[in-house]
């Protein structure tokens, strides 16, 4: 989703597969929290609720685990990084395209992987803001996204 600032989103889309990257969807966690932020984003947009600013997303799938969710991660980066970048990005921008800059990040979901992703956002500066409220008052949790 295009905006003038872009938040990342990892969600639970797909259930854990050991056989396989991503298994079956998850209607009851993973879509819904994907189709709540779509929604929390089209109408902080639609009611204008931040003047002169538009709040587009880049949501990626964790696939409900940590090290493929810290892989997904590192596309957060990417925009921060002109190194990573492939030379045709350069190219493609003076075309009028621009390199997704990621202002924040939304989830994960899986408490281990939020951890992981926080201590990789911390070293770039991009803050972080999980999702589910049980993990609240785990003070492991806390600790490590108070971190950043």
């Amino acid at each position: 989703v295009e905006g003038d600032l872009i938040l990342g989103g990892l969600m639970m889309v797909h259930s854990r597969e050991d056989s396989v990257t991503c298994g079956p969807i998850m209607p009851q966690g993973g879509i819904q929290a994907l189709e709540t932020m779509l929604y929390t984003l089209d109408k902080i947009n639609t009611d204008q609720l931040i003047p002169n600013v538009t709040l587009g997303a880049h949501i990626l799938d964790d696939c409900d685990k940590d090290t493929y969710g810290l892989e997904m991660a590192v596309d957060f980066i990417k925009g921060s990084i002109s190194n990573i970048d492939d030379i045709n990005d350069y190219n493609n921008c003076s075309r009028g395209h621009t390199k997704k800059i990621i202002s924040g990040v939304v989830g994960a979901a899986s408490s281990v992987t939020s951890i992981q992703v926080a201590n990789l956002l911390r070293l770039f500066k991009i803050p972080q803001v999980i999702f589910f409220r049980k993990y609240q008052n785990n003070p492991k949790i806390t600790s490590q996204l108070h971190a950043n």
